[in-house]
């Protein structure tokens, strides 16, 4: 799994690294996740779990948001088709740069290489904590279809 990750960060970073200058910066919420959000029975939707906002690239919360939705892509539709809704809405609501819209496929990416290098270490001090290794297969088998088809 060790040169999976290193051929993807290895991929990305040569993609992101002429991008990541141009990208605007903010203070994000950086863990928008179906675990942190709320629908109401009207449909409204609230955000939960502040506690990992940091100051990063304005398009991360769009990168990390993809990153999840990733996991619930059909294998016969490409997962930037799948989830060209959700960037559209994002879009209309938050205007993303061409920059950032050229580096959040590799960020989101680089979002599920980090959930699993962070799950595999802390579940080495707390093994039988199952929320740390609650995304971990389903990360493992997302990194496995991009290597396989980078345009995924």
């Amino acid at each position: 799994r060790r040169e999976l990750l290193d051929r993807l960060v290895r991929h990305y970073s040569a993609d992101l690294a002429p991008l990541l200058p141009l990208l605007r910066i903010s203070v994000v919420h950086n863990d928008g996740n179906d675990n942190n959000l709320i629908v109401a029975k009207d449909g409204s939707v609230g955000v939960l779990d502040f506690g990992d906002m940091v100051l990063s690239y304005t398009c991360s919360d769009a990168a990390i948001c993809m990153a999840y939705l990733f996991f619930h892509c059909p294998e016969d539709v490409s997962l930037a088709e799948s989830v060209a809704p959700f960037l559209r809405s994002f879009h209309e609501t938050c205007p993303l740069t061409d920059p950032e819209l050229q580096a959040i496929f590799g960020l989101a990416v680089m979002r599920v290489c980090t959930s699993v290098c962070m799950s595999a270490y802390q579940s080495r001090f707390e093994p039988e904590n199952e929320y740390l290794q609650i995304s971990e297969r389903p990360a493992w088998a997302l990194l496995e279809r991009v290597d396989a088809r980078p345009e995924a």
